[in-house]
This record gives structure tokens, sequence and C-alpha cells, in this order.
């Protein structure tokens, strides 16, 4: 029997910066679509990373993105790189801004000496992937967020990774320093593609500055109450269905 072909679904970045992974939950909110999540090349630039994509994906004809935190900005490179690829984007806690609180709490990573040991960093990795919630989701799912924090802490303190992630994070900084110039050089209409999904108390860009963004090149934004930075994990359920309702 002929089964019909799922729209695909690529989703980028998912797991704080290192791909290979989709929140189940979510993922059940989009019954019908193939959810693929795109895993990094461990050295690999956002240019780079985009460039793959494109001549990896592109013959499938036009796919939709989810970018989630640092995943936008290789979704952005992608749209600019190919903007024909793209069927719908969303941007859930995207990173738009080189804001001051982002800079800060990325800031014990970035300005770590090298050499520094796996006991040395892994408290700046605490600090930074702590800003990742909001305090209702930690008070509220404390095992979920000591599995998820040990996790992060775990994969990016050993010395090689380490070096990866804060070369990552200083390319991403200088990246949203140009971003205007970026978003100015679509050359389609992208109010009609691009759609905004922000946590209400995220800490490292405001529902305000979202909305900013959003006003000025006619995005649709959609804020879910209850969440920081991390959307697609803190409210599952509730962002994959918002996701759903963008893509149908």
């Amino acid at each position: 029997m002929h089964r019909p072909v799922r729209h695909k679904i690529y989703l980028l970045d998912s797991a704080f910066g290192r791909g290979g992974s989709v929140n189940a939950e979510f993922a059940a909110e989009l019954e019908g679509y193939e959810v693929i999540s795109w895993a990094y090349a461990e050295n690999s630039t956002i240019q780079q990373e985009a460039s793959r994509f494109l001549k990896d994906v592109a013959h499938h004809g036009p796919v939709s993105l989810i970018g989630t935190c640092f995943g936008t900005l290789v979704a952005l490179e992608i749209i600019s790189m190919g903007p024909s690829v793209l069927e719908k984007a969303v941007f859930i806690g995207p990173l738009l801004k080189k804001t001051a609180s982002l800079v800060a709490s990325a800031a014990p990573i970035t300005d770590a000496p090298k050499g520094q040991g796996e006991a040395d960093v892994r408290p700046s990795l605490q600090l930074f992937f702590d800003s990742f919630f909001c305090e209702d989701f930690k008070k509220n799912n404390p095992r979920e967020f000591r599995v998820y924090s040990a996790l992060f802490s775990q994969y990016w303190s050993k010395p090689d990774r380490l070096g990866t992630l804060k070369n990552r994070l200083d390319e991403q900084m200088n990246y949203l320093s140009d971003i205007s110039d970026k978003l100015r050089s679509f050359k389609f209409e992208s109010h009609k593609k691009i759609f905004i999904v922000a946590g209400e108390n995220d800490g490292f860009i405001t529902r305000e500055e979202c909305a900013r963004i959003s006003d000025r090149f006619g995005w649709c934004l959609t804020t879910l109450p209850e969440s920081g930075h991390a959307v697609h994990i803190e409210r599952p359920k509730e962002c994959g269905r918002l996701v759903r309702s963008i893509l149908n």
C-alpha cells in the first residue's frame, strides 16, 4: 500500500549547541511530520553547517526549519544562502541580538584561560546552562533539570570539547554583531515564512526585544508563559502544538 510522504521538519540545535536529540513530548505533537534533529559536525562553523545542510537536504525540496537558541543562526544562514529550500521557519527561544545578559552568561566560558581541567570549568558550565531555564521550571521539575544539566556539563567539560564550545560561542557572538545586515539581505518576503516563539521569562533575550525585531521584519511573534529560553523543553506539548498550528 502506498504511504504518503511526510513533510520534513529539521530541528537545529535541539540539544544545547550540539544537536542530536528531539524532545519526545515536543515531537509527539507533530505527528504526521518527519522531525529530524540536525547533528552538528564537531568543529563546524555556522557557514559550514549551512552549506552542509543545503548540500545534503536541498534535493528533498522545500522543508521547514525549527531553530532553537543558537540554531536560529544556522537557520538564518541556510535561509540566506538557499532561500528556495524554505517552506517555513519557526525560531524558538531565538538569539537575534547580542544582549548584555547573553554576553554575561557566556563570559565565564568565553573568557576562561586555556588548559583548565574538567573540575575547574564545570561551575562555569553549570551557570551558563542554568540561564537556559526559568525558575518555575527548575523548581517544579528538579529531577528533569538535573538530568539535562548533568548531560550538558559532562559533554562540554571534556578539554577537547570545551575548546569547541568556546570557539562556537565566540563565532556566534560575532555573527550576532552583524545580524541586522544578514536579516536585511533576505531576498524574499520573510514575513510570510518566519515565525517567532519566545519564552515569557527568557533570560537571554526579552520578549520586548523579540517584539521589536519581529515588528521590524513583519514576523509573527507568540509568547509562551511560564517558560524561559528553552521553551520547547520547558513547555514541550504547548510548544509542539503551536509549531504544528504554524506549519499547518
